[in-house]
Parts: structure tokens; sequence; C-alpha cells
């Protein structure tokens, strides 16, 4: 590491870490147009190649809205296991598994509000909470909806992990231990 760029590329954005594995760079950005009133944003992921900064590929989901609740970070950072990319699209409040090889949309999960947490993924399940205050445990396999639990409070940007046979998740000022 000499402090030499090695590229530049025009994706992403601040909000979000990225993720990267197996020679891919994965980001997330949101968009956003004050031209239309109404459903005026959408979140873009896009898939580059590590070495070179090169696009292999993009997604743009359906418009709707961005939310400041819970946190005002606007693009999330995906989680990749087994090859698939699980990404959250806050502003159209859907949770989605992409290939991450192709950015084939292997399924897509639609949930009460914006979902603002990266995933995490536990014997074939993935759990992940919305500005609602629902946590959802999906399929890892097709998103089905496997179980909704509803709290008090909203999930913020903090992302869940799992110690032993306990996923601990924070929901606004309190911390949940919860068995998966």
């Amino acid at each position: 590491m000499n402090g030499v760029i090695a590229w530049t590329a025009p994706y992403g954005n601040a909000d979000a870490s990225p993720t990267i594995a197996d020679g891919r760079l994965f980001v997330e950005d949101a968009q956003t147009t004050q031209a239309r009133p109404g459903r005026n944003a959408w979140n873009d992921v896009y898939a580059l190649d590590a070495e070179r900064g090169r696009l292999l590929w993009s997604y743009e989901s359906g418009r709707g809205f961005l939310t400041r609740i819970g946190t005002s970070e606007e693009a999330i950072a995906g989680m990749l296991h087994r090859a698939v990319l699980f990404q959250s699209l806050p502003a159209a409040r859907r949770f989605a598994a992409f290939d991450a090889r192709t950015g084939r949309v292997l399924w897509s999960t639609r949930t009460d509000a914006a979902v603002k947490m990266s995933a995490i993924v536990f014997d074939r399940r993935v759990y992940v909470g919305d500005t609602a205050g629902v946590l959802y445990t999906l399929s890892e396999g097709d998103g089905r909806v496997l179980r909704r639990r509803r709290f008090g409070s909203f999930f913020t940007c903090s992302s869940p992990v799992i110690v032993g046979k306990t996923l601990y998740v924070a929901a606004n000022e309190s911390v949940l231990a919860l068995s998966p």
C-alpha cells in the first residue's frame, strides 16, 4: 500500500460500506429526484471488478420513498453468502437476493418499511429488521417469510450478530437477544 489510487468508479454511496469477495466489489447507491412529487427515490446496486473497477452488472430498484427513521442512511451494505448478495432496497421497501456473478434477482421480498441494516444468514435463514419494528426471518433459498416478529421500536443500520444460537440485534435504544 503506497497510497496510489489504483482506480475510481462513479458508483456507490458514502452511506454504505462496500462488500467484496471473489474479485467482485458490491456497492449500493441511493438516488432521488425532486422533479416529480411522490415516489421520487430508488436504490441502485452495482457489482464491480475489484481489480480494475469495471462495471460487471447493475440493478435499479423500483421507485419509492427514502425515510430518515432510524438513521438518515439511504444506501445499505450488502451481505455476501455462498455467491449470493443479500441486499436491502430501502426506497422500494424490498429485500432481495442476487446471483453475485450475474446480477440476476434470485428473489425479492416486500417489507412493511425500509430495511436499513445488513442481513445475517444462519442455518439457511436470513435475518433482517425494518424501520417499522418488524424482524423478518426469510428463507435463504426463496425469500419466503418464515416469521415476522413485531417489536415496539424501529431497527436501524446496526447489523445483527449471531453467537452460538443467539441472535443479537439493536432496536432503537434496546438490544435484543433472541433465539433464531
